[in-house]
């Protein structure tokens, strides 16, 4: 069984392109999945700002508890005959065992429902609902909605009364793009903002029609993901639920492992660094005038310094950093990778 680490999504991406999810890069059956969180984090954690060459500084998040959790096949379940077009299922056995139940074809990952065991009851919620359109990437917008109808109430002669209408709807914006540090390292990253709305409709039955009765307060909740194209990291790098007033996380859960594969292993140089080794100020020559944001990150992975700049050739003042080794990372306003590069700092 292949370890894996973190909840939910396999991202790949070519060196020049865009972050993107595709139907292929999803886990599989047989992936173990091990996911920390923390809850009420810092005051520093925050959600920041969406658009293009963002930083989030999640350095100081802490592990308060871990889950293990495992990618099946829907058929090896309890659930099997509740969840028949499912093809995968995700166990989890924190508090209870549940199962949560997916269909990932070459257009879309949808979540079928969930079954759980509770005190030895047997529980499901239906809920096919998609989570991604393939391919996933910076911009893009999805939204669904589903309903359920339930009969809570009958006349003396077992006719109809009182119906409940539950309404769900989910809204999606691939938002932003940028860094995010964790607290073993820093990862170029594609975040995913999704807002989920749960409103309640009550219905009286008159004659032959059902009349509106009572509506509840539409209740809405707010998740971040972020993800990354290190070859390495196969689920989302960060998960961030909001409170209800949508303004501050109360728990993050993470991913815990070493980063930077794209920056220290493959390396390529495709803009101009000089002089190298560089003192004082290094030049980096984009052999072409266009805007584009400039990232200076030391070899553990720590994001240096961004800049950025719409000239041919930029020079970038090094009398505040240390001796070492430094890449140089530099990305269109899609965050499309023009360049890579490499120097060392020497007094």
């Amino acid at each position: 069984m292949k370890k894996l680490v973190l909840i939910l999504w396999l991202i790949t991406i070519n060196s020049f392109a865009q972050i993107t999810v595709q139907y292929h890069d999803f886990a599989s059956v047989g992936d173990s999945v091990i996911e920390y969180y923390d809850r009420t984090p810092d005051e520093s954690i925050q959600a920041g700002d969406s658009g293009p060459n963002q930083v989030w500084d999640f350095s100081s998040l802490k592990t308060i508890g871990k889950d293990t959790l495992v990618y099946m096949n829907p058929r090896d379940t309890p659930f099997s005959d509740d969840f028949p077009t499912a093809n995968l299922a995700l166990y989890s056995n924190n508090r209870y065992e549940a199962w949560m139940f997916m269909k990932n074809s070459p257009t879309e990952l949808i979540n079928k429902g969930s079954g759980v065991f509770v005190a030895g009851e047997k529980r499901i919620d239906i809920s096919d609902e998609t989570f991604i359109k393939y391919p996933l990437q910076y911009q893009d917008i999805s939204s669904n909605k589903r309903s359920n109808d339930e009969i809570i109430e009958k006349t003396r002669n077992g006719t109809d009364s009182i119906k409940r209408t539950r309404v769900w709807e989910l809204e999606t914006l691939v938002d932003a793009w940028g860094d995010i540090i964790l607290p073993n390292g820093t990862f170029f990253s594609l975040r995913l903002k999704a807002v989920t709305g749960f409103t309640q409709f009550f219905y009286r039955k008159e004659k032959d029609q059902w009349i509106l009765i009572k509506q509840s307060k539409k209740n809405t909740t707010t998740c971040y993901r972020w993800f990354t194209h290190d070859k390495n990291v196969k689920y989302p790098l960060a998960q961030m639920v909001m409170d209800d007033d949508h303004k501050r996380p109360i728990i993050v859960k993470f991913l815990p492992a070493s980063p930077f594969e794209e920056m220290i292993n493959r390396t390529k140089v495709d803009i101009r660094a000089y002089p190298n080794p560089a003192k004082r100020q290094i030049s980096i020559d984009m052999k072409q005038q266009q805007k584009s944001y400039i990232n200076i990150y030391s070899f553990s992975g720590q994001l240096i310094k961004s800049i950025q700049s719409d000239q041919k050739i930029t020079d970038i003042d090094l009398t505040t950093i240390s001796d070492g080794t430094y890449f140089i990372v530099v990305r269109d306003t899609e965050g499309r990778i023009l360049g890579k590069s490499k120097f060392i700092k020497t007094n």
